[in-house]
Formats: C-alpha cells, structure tokens, sequence
C-alpha cells in the first residue's frame, strides 16, 4: 500500500496539501483528511483487501462523477483506479451517530433521500449478489462460508428476479458514511451499484440496528401508501443483507486475519 505523504508528492494536483489527521479507517482502505488549497479534501489509499473482494474502482469513480452531479456525494478532485488512491473534497456537516439514525424525524428524512436517489437515472455496475457470494465463499474457504452461500442463493431464488424495478442504490448507509449539511449527503460509496431499493433499506435498518418499530417506518416514509403491497419482502431482503454481510466478515477475517466480531460492530 502506498505511504500517504509518497501518495501526495506523486501528484501534482495535490502540491501543497498538508495530512491534518488519519480518518477511522476500514479493513479495505485507509483515509486522512487533508488541507488542500484552503479548503480540505478526503483521501483514501487501498489495501490489499480491495481487490482481493473484488472492489471495482473504476466503476466507483464513474458512479462518484454522477452522484457529485446530482448532489448525493462529494465531488471527485483526483483519482487513479489502478493503484487505488482517490482524492474527494470534504463536505462539511454533522456526521451522523447511530442516535441521529434512529431519531424518526431524521427516518423520514433519509427515506425521502433514498427515494429520491433511487428515482434518478443515475448508471452504474450492476449488483450481482450471487456473484459477490460466491467470490467471499471463496475467498473465505470454509464450511461456514460454503454454507452461507447456499442460503444465499436460495433467498435469492424465493425473491426471484426484480431488475425492472432496479435503481442506482448505495448499499453501505450505516450512519459513518451519512453528513447532514442541512440536507442528507451520503460518503462511500464503494458499494454503489444498481441494484434492489429493498435491498438498500434492509442495509439501513440492520446497520443502525434498527428495532422493528423503526424499520417500518422507514419503509413506510420509503413506500408510503404502498407499504402494504411490499411489506411481505422487505424481511427478505434484511435475511439476504445479513447473509451477504456475514459471508464479507468472513471473506475478510480470512484474508485479513480480522475478527468477525470487531469488524459487523
């Protein structure tokens, strides 16, 4: 992995910025805020483990330049997809605590957002979980992992194929990655892909542990008068999220060397 300051003296766009501290980093890349031209900047530097899960950082850096157009996310200063090094500004506001996330009024506001995310025409690679459950089986190796994959693929099968309703979906809104600037803006997107809406609240309501109270209201300010007709799928999706999730703490325990416990908190 490339050193931070080597990072910074390797661009040129980037002369002059000043590392003013490391940011809480992850088990696939590390980031530091920085000072850059008066105003401050995000950069995030990969690890080994990024292209071990298959990350697709070109395809993240074409979803980055949409979502930054729409006003979803932070806008892209510099990026280089082959060694895995990305440069975004920084949006300043309050970064949400897991409180913020279960407050009701702050639900229904991150319904409205989502909703309106999920209605914009933005592209971006396709969500294949039958294709992420495999690579993390296999990157995991064990009879646990193998077994997840099964159940994986058989709630896949009972949920059938919806690709008419797909839509550009985050797919990692626990509360870190949401910025309240006055309006909601969303951080990391390194899972964005198109993919189920259902699938991207199922991410939200067990990332901030919602209790069942409050994933159904979020699914009601979501779906509104339609919540009804798909309420019967949205504990669907949240048993295929927290499968999928499982089997990424185990990909990455194994490549890693991490563990589960630490990294699902």
């Amino acid at each position: 992995m490339l050193e931070p300051e080597a990072s910074i003296l390797s661009v040129p766009m980037l002369k002059g910025a000043r590392i003013l501290h490391k940011l809480v980093g992850g088990p696939t890349s590390d980031s530091w805020l920085l000072s850059l031209d008066g105003s401050k900047a995000v950069m995030r530097i990969d690890k080994p483990l990024a292209r071990i899960l298959g990350l697709d950082r070109v395809a993240e850096l074409g979803v980055l330049e949409q979502v930054a157009d729409a006003g979803f996310g932070p806008a892209v200063i510099w990026a280089d997809p082959t060694h895995g090094m990305l440069v975004t500004e920084y949006i300043s506001g309050s970064h949400w605590t897991i409180t913020d996330a279960r407050r009701l009024e702050n639900i229904e506001r991150l319904a409205v957002r989502l909703r309106a995310l999920h209605n914009t025409s933005i592209q971006g690679p396709t969500l294949d979980i039958a294709e992420a459950a495999e690579r993390y089986a296999s990157v995991a190796g064990t009879e646990q992992a193998f077994k997840l994959h099964k159940r994986v693929m058989a709630t896949l099968q009972l949920l059938g194929s919806e690709s008419a309703d797909w839509s550009l979906c985050h797919n990692d809104l626990g509360h870190q990655n949401i910025v309240d600037t006055g309006k909601i803006m969303f951080v990391d997107w390194e899972y964005a892909a198109r993919g189920y809406p259902l699938f991207d609240l199922a991410g939200i309501a067990r990332q901030n542990r919602f209790s069942q109270a409050q994933a159904d209201q979020l699914q009601y300010f979501y779906i509104g008068s339609s919540a009804g007709k798909v309420g019967s799928r949205l504990p669907q999706y949240r048993r295929l999220y927290d499968l999928l999730s499982a089997l990424w703490c185990q990909a990455v325990c194994a490549a890693d060397g991490g563990s589960a416990a630490a990294i699902q908190d």
